[in-house]
């Protein structure tokens, strides 16, 4: 089968949106084009011709079904629904004609059912597909369909789940692993298999160092295992882990073994799992006043049982920064910090990583990070009014989502082949299906409902947002 595409598409992180095609024969089909019933020389007749799956996730995709009567060649030209219609001539010819098209295809079909998969559309514009069919014996008439695309993110639902959730639970972390939602609390872990019910748990903290006033700060998952980090009085720091998808939790060794912290809240703030290790984070170990010398610490575990940590001197509590969150590919890591970011080439098994700063200013509310491989990319939510972009951290580039009323991006996800932002206070959301054509907009049934963001969790077909008053957005 042949294909020739061409398109008008926005190409965001070097991958270009497009046009793919499915042809299906039908149960008395020739299969692979050519038998004498349904091949070049019979008659064509184009029919059926349907706009399906119009709900996206993003609004920026559709599929147009329709049948053929014998094998042949296609050929479409999409545009706006508010532009003239093209002839036949200009159809066959397939050439771009400035703005007004949106698409043109053309591609050898068989007799029976066909598909097409439209990319690279605008959410709720309205849009006309015009199609014919080619064979030797007859060219058929143009077919249209008319359509609207629309976005699913944009429909989201709030139940309140405080009978399980309490009233102000107080999520610090959430992530979807081993087909279960897990979010926790500063003292408690919630379990969910759709997002919607949930099961509660007191996290056990009996025996593990700093057992005074102690508190969960981060939950992560690799290698079959859930951690959780724990920091106690003088901030020490431990672990507890399921092997068992979160049916039991046991304790771990100390992640930075006897050492204390002491003074200017110096404690973890951030455990993650990324390139095939844990990696727990903290600032300002040594001292508690702005002229003492203090360092940053990385600690990083492959199995979750044995720890190792190495710091970075040369840093005063003035300087010090907080790394929020850390990704890893393309052999290196990279991670968000409240002055910019950090790189590592071998995942912290020395101290010889590179920090560098924002070139627009400092940040200090980062949150998110993630690796993206479908764009090879690092993207990351990076506090104010941007996300920040990067093939190897050497260099970073940021793009503004600023509005009037919220400016401050502080989660990131990706799924389904979208691009979700979350704003401080998520009373807005910006999504994407390139990166590059960003779309937002107000949510108001979470009206205040959010003092300070939580990450967007997806799992089992759903986005997922755990509100502060024990209420659950979700989006499906």
């Amino acid at each position: 089968m042949k294909k020739i595409f061409k398109l008008i598409g926005i190409i965001a992180f070097a991958a270009v949106i497009g046009f793919s095609f499915t042809a299906c024969d039908d149960e008395n089909g020739g299969g692979g084009g050519g038998g004498t019933d349904n091949g070049q020389n019979s008659k064509l007749e184009l029919s059926s011709v349907q706009a399906l799956d119009l709900a996206t996730w993003a609004g920026q995709t559709a599929t147009i079904s329709f049948k053929t009567s014998a094998d042949g060649d296609y050929y479409y030209v999409l545009r706006r629904s508010s532009t003239s219609a093209p002839t036949s001539e200009y159809i066959l010819k397939q050439q771009l004609f400035s703005y007004l098209d949106a698409g043109i295809g053309t591609t050898t079909v068989n007799k029976g059912e066909n598909t097409i998969k439209i990319s690279g559309l605008t959410e709720s514009y309205e849009y006309t597909a015009y199609l014919l069919a080619k064979n030797q014996s007859n060219t058929t008439d143009v077919k249209t369909v008319t359509f609207k695309p629309a976005a699913k993110i944009k429909n989201w639902t709030v139940v309140d789940k405080s009978s399980v959730l309490g009233n102000s639970p107080s999520f610090v972390d959430a992530i979807f692993a081993e087909g279960k939602f897990f979010a926790i609390s500063s003292s408690k872990i919630f379990i969910s298999q759709n997002g919607l019910d949930w099961t509660s748990q007191n996290i056990d903290f009996s025996g593990l160092s700093g057992s005074s006033y102690p508190q969960a700060y981060g939950i992560t998952y690799g290698n079959g295992i859930l951690m959780i980090g724990i920091v106690g009085d003088s901030y020490a720091t431990s672990v507890i882990y399921s092997d068992d998808g979160g049916s039991t939790w046991k304790k771990g060794q100390k992640p930075f073994g006897d050492l204390t912290l002491v003074d200017y809240t110096p404690k973890p703030s951030m455990i993650k799992f990324a390139g095939g290790r844990f990696i727990i984070s903290l600032t300002n170990p040594n001292g508690g006043y702005s002229d003492d010398p203090s360092a940053i610490y990385v600690s990083h575990s492959s199995d979750g049982v044995t720890w190792n940590y190495v710091s970075k001197d040369g840093y005063t509590v003035a300087n010090r920064f907080n790394i929020y969150d850390i990704a890893y590919g393309n052999g290196i890591y990279i991670g968000l910090t409240g002055k910019g970011w950090i790189v590592s080439n071998d995942g912290f098994e020395t101290n010889s990583w590179t920090d560098k700063s924002y070139t627009w200013g400092s940040s200090t509310s980062d949150w998110n990070i993630i690796f993206d491989e479908t764009a090879n990319l690092f993207i990351g939510a990076c506090g104010t009014s941007r996300y920040v972009f990067s093939n190897d951290g050497s260099s970073v580039q940021y793009k503004d989502l600023s509005s009037s009323t919220i400016n401050s991006a502080q989660s990131i996800a990706k799924a389904e082949g979208i691009y979700v932002v979350g704003t401080d206070g998520f009373k807005e959301i910006w999504y994407s299906a390139d990166g590059n054509k960003w779309y937002a907009f107000k949510i108001a049934i979470l009206e205040d409902s959010f003092a300070k963001t939580y990450p967007i969790v997806y799992g089992n077909g759903r986005f997922i947002i755990l509100m502060r008053d024990g209420k659950i957005a979700y989006c499906e």
